[in-house]
């Protein structure tokens, strides 16, 4: 990142939210995330199938047998890979302890 942790915090995510703002946030690690990861790109397309926008140049990221397990990633409120943080876990997890 261009700035330290702490600073991209506090610019991003005000403190306090309303509850029914606060972020959360599935943290993977990358070896998991690489390994398992997998999308179709169907995110970008409309109901008739069509892109919205151009997609991208390079190939689809997709493990072996998965089409897109992207709303997985994204559900946050079911279990799936990595551990799912509130701010406050997420701070304790990765803000530094200088």
């Amino acid at each position: 990142m261009p700035v330290p942790f702490e600073t991209y915090v506090a610019g991003t995510f005000p403190i306090p939210l309303p509850p029914t703002l606060s972020p959360r946030f599935r943290v993977v690690d990358a070896a998991t995330f690489t390994a398992t990861f997998s999308s179709d790109r169907r995110h970008m397309r409309d109901a008739q199938g069509q892109f919205t926008v151009p997609p991208p140049s390079w190939p689809l990221i997709q493990c072996a047998g998965v089409e897109s397990n992207l709303e997985s990633f994204l559900a946050l409120d079911r279990p799936f890979v990595g551990e799912v943080l509130d701010l406050p876990g997420f701070l304790r997890r990765f803000a530094s302890t200088d």
